[in-house]
């Protein structure tokens, strides 16, 4: 239905303006899926940094009841542990950033007044302007907190957005003189830009909530399909019609955002970075990082970066797709040995993402069996335990320099 509308919108644009050029081919593309779903549930966390950044905003955007239910929406999606909960953002993403103008009472219009009564409701478009839902802009404050673990999903998210926003400002521009059926046409096509992150949320919300794999991959595969090659072909023919300079920035907006998609983001590969802090009686000078079978040298207490190749696997989220979350379990070794791995329930990071993981090592020098070398193991044991709860920790302490030599 999206491709429809888009396409009557374009026919209707090269209708009104004047002809400057002829046609070009159009191709199509199509995608298959299959899906199944591991058993385990990725976990992301944020950091205090991105935490009292959230904070920051909530006290500089909102007062009196409107701060009390900003702080409700952040304690509902973030943890006492910085846990971000993904289904309850979801919601949250769903509830208060922009809503879709139901159709009926779109094809019901007879005039600009109804026109512009659902654009204040909907759209919060009131006298001409366009004014943005603060609750929204906090839900996109928490969405780029998580950015790097989001991967291609966060720039889904950000681009068809931000398209929306364009859209509507442009929408302004342009229904006031129109005829009511264009200006109709204009704003269904803006409606059907923002239900793509809007069926995108709730294709994760499935996922994290019941584990249906077969929903989100089925979900995520029709919003592509609404931006696939032949729609790209089809804004490029419609841009020899028009003369307009800010309709067709628009138009290359969107088709940069198409373009993006039949690169096929979700195949993109993930940085892995961190810092491996190894206290030990016996100096070590470097290690070995590896990530689904590819490997970097580190030196101690320094940091590394490198990018990995992912592909679907077993144990990837859902598993055996593309689309979804892989796992991207780092481990540390020195002379084959294994002195550190992430626990895999946070190793998951989607596509063009990134993984960053602090690791601190506690390694004896004894040969056998010791006091020492049991409290040193201990000591290990605990900081893992802290490390799995609090995974950001050991970067703040990184960052103050505590386990400086």
């Amino acid at each position: 239905m999206r491709k429809v509308i888009i396409a009557c919108f374009l026919a209707i644009l090269m209708l009104m303006l004047p002809v400057t050029s002829v046609s070009q081919t159009v191709n199509t593309s199509n995608i298959t899926n299959t899906s199944n779903l591991n058993d385990g549930i990725p976990q992301i966390f944020i950091n205090d940094t991105n935490f009292k950044k959230i904070n920051a905003f909530i006290e500089t955007n909102f007062e009196g009841d409107d701060k009390v239910e900003a702080y409700g929406i952040r304690d509902d999606i973030i943890g006492d542990d910085l846990k971000v909960d993904i289904v309850n953002l979801a919601v949250a993403f769903l509830e208060y950033n922009f809503q879709p103008i139901p159709e009926n009472k779109l094809d019901a219009v007879t005039n600009m007044e109804e026109l512009n009564d659902l654009l204040e409701i909907y759209w919060n478009v009131i006298n001409g302007e366009f004014f943005r839902n603060f609750f929204g802009k906090l839900i996109d404050e928490i969405l780029e907190t998580i950015k790097n673990r989001l991967g291609w999903c966060y720039k889904f998210f950000s681009d068809s957005v931000n398209l929306f926003i364009n859209g509507t400002e442009l929408v302004i521009d342009y229904i006031q003189p129109a005829v009511v059926a264009i200006s109709v046409l204009i704003v269904k096509v803006i409606n059907d830009i923002i239900s793509a992150p809007r069926d995108f949320a709730d294709a994760l919300k499935e996922l994290f909530q019941d584990g249906d794999g077969t929903v989100f991959v089925n979900s995520i595969i029709s919003v592509i399909d609404g931006f696939s090659e032949d729609f790209i072909a089809l804004i490029e023919y419609i841009k020899n019609f028009i003369q307009n300079q800010k309709l067709i920035s628009y138009l290359n907006e969107i088709e940069a955002f198409a373009i993006w998609l039949a690169d096929e983001p979700w195949k993109y590969p993930v940085e892995v970075t961190g810092f491996v802090k190894v206290l030990s009686l016996t100096p070590i000078n470097e290690v070995t990082i590896t990530c689904r079978g590819q490997s970097i040298t580190a030196k101690n207490n320094e940091w590394f970066s490198f990018f990995v190749d992912v592909s679907p696997s077993a144990d990837s989220f859902p598993s055996n797709e593309w689309y979804g979350m892989h796992n991207c379990n780092i481990t540390v070794l020195k002379e084959d040995k294994v002195l550190k791995q992430t626990p895999d329930i946070f190793s998951y990071v989607f596509s063009g993402g990134k993984i960053e993981w602090p690791f601190v090592i506690v390694k004896s020098r004894a040969k056998y069996t010791s006091f020492r070398e049991l409290m040193l193991e201990r000591f290990s044991n605990m900081l893992s335990i802290i490390q799995a709860l609090f995974p950001n920790i050991f970067r703040n302490m990184n960052r103050l320099n505590i386990f400086s030599t």
